[in-house]
């Protein structure tokens, strides 16, 4: 919980580097977005947003994988991808420090 939201996001992208190449496609972030929002994802009006972003996004990659550089300034762009796993963080912040 004291991570900043560089390192959570950092965190997130090393979550979902499964052979730990430093790239995750776009099906990877396509899960994160739904493990992040769990069962609210398709009700979610930010999460839909962000699904949209996503979709854009990869239609624009020829490879459709993506370095942490990359993922990073997605997310900072779209914050609503780990918008749950942001507020989480602050919560605990606030409730232990």
């Amino acid at each position: 919980c004291t991570l900043g939201k560089a390192a959570l996001i950092l965190f997130a992208f090393d979550l979902y580097d499964n052979d730990n190449s430093g790239k995750i496609d776009i099906d990877e972030i396509k899960l994160m977005l739904k493990e992040v929002y769990g069962k609210d994802v398709s009700n979610s009006q930010q999460a839909q947003m962000v699904m949209g972003k996503i979709q854009k996004f990869s239609e624009s990659k020829a490879d459709e994988e993506i370095g942490k550089e990359e993922f990073s300034d997605f997310v900072r762009r779209n914050p609503a991808l780990l918008y749950p796993a942001f507020q989480l963080q602050m919560t605990l912040q606030r409730k232990t420090m």
